[in-house]
C-alpha cells in the first residue's frame, strides 16, 4: 500500500512539474501557425546588446507573415531550454516547429540584419511558390 501511495504521489508531482511544459505553453502562437516567428530572448531589457537585435527586426520591414516575440530569460526558461539558448540576447526565427535561424550573443547590427534579411527573403520566396498566383483584374 505504501508503494502505491508513493507511486501515486510521484505521478502527481511529475505531471504538475516535471517537464510538463512544452513550447506551446510559452508561445501558444506557434501552434497551427504558418507564419514566421522571431523570438528574441533577453536577460536585461536595458542591455545595449539587445538594441542590435531589435533594430535589425525593425530595419528589415518584416512581412505581415512574421510575428515578433520578446521573452525575458527568467520568465521563459522552458522556451529558452527548448531552443537551446546558451547566451543572451538570442534571436530564434521559427517556422512551425523548425528553427530557420538562430543568432546568439552580442553581435553587430549589420550581421544580424543580413542573416535575418536573407532568411526572411527565403521564406517569402518559398511561400510565393506555394501560394497560387492571383489573376489581375482590369
Amino acid at each position: 500500500m505504501k508503494i502505491i501511495f508513493i507511486s501515486f504521489l510521484f505521478m502527481i508531482v511529475c505531471t504538475s512539474g516535471c517537464g510538463s511544459e512544452n513550447i506551446y505553453d510559452s508561445l501558444p502562437e506557434l501552434a497551427d501557425s504558418d507564419n514566421l516567428h522571431a523570438v528574441v530572448f533577453i536577460e536585461d531589457i536595458d542591455d545595449e546588446a539587445n538594441h542590435a537585435y531589435f533594430d535589425a527586426l525593425l530595419a528589415i520591414n518584416a512581412p505581415s507573415s512574421m510575428e515578433t516575440h520578446v521573452m525575458p530569460a527568467g520568465e521563459n526558461e522552458a522556451a529558452a531550454e527548448h531552443f537551446q539558448v546558451e547566451s543572451y540576447p538570442s534571436l530564434v526565427l521559427i517556422e512551425k516547429e523548425d528553427v530557420r535561424l538562430k543568432i546568439e550573443g552580442s553581435n553587430p547590427f549589420d550581421f544580424i540584419q543580413q542573416k535575418l534579411y536573407s532568411e526572411v527573403n527565403k521564406f517569402t520566396s518559398e511561400r510565393e511558390e506555394i501560394l497560387p498566383k492571383r489573376s489581375e483584374e482590369t
